[in-house]
């Protein structure tokens, strides 16, 4: 059997691409929004979800969402 760790490998490179960016968020709350948003993005892409109706959907849908439940 292969070892094969290009999944892996590809993950972690936009990970750290995309750490680098908070480092030069103007604030916590900034890099955290930031973080929320691209892993909503990441979500969809693995899901293979168009991410734009995936929040086009998320945002219409948001307010019936009984929190509690979550």
């Amino acid at each position: 059997m292969k070892i094969d760790n290009k999944q892996i490998d590809n993950a972690s490179r936009s990970i750290s691409i995309v750490w680098k960016n908070y480092l030069f968020s103007r604030s916590h709350d900034e890099a955290q929004r930031a973080a929320i948003i691209y892993t909503f993005f990441t979500i969809c892409k693995k899901q293979k979800v168009n991410p734009f109706q995936g929040l086009n959907h998320t945002l219409k849908n948001i307010k019936s969402i009984n929190h509690n439940n979550l």
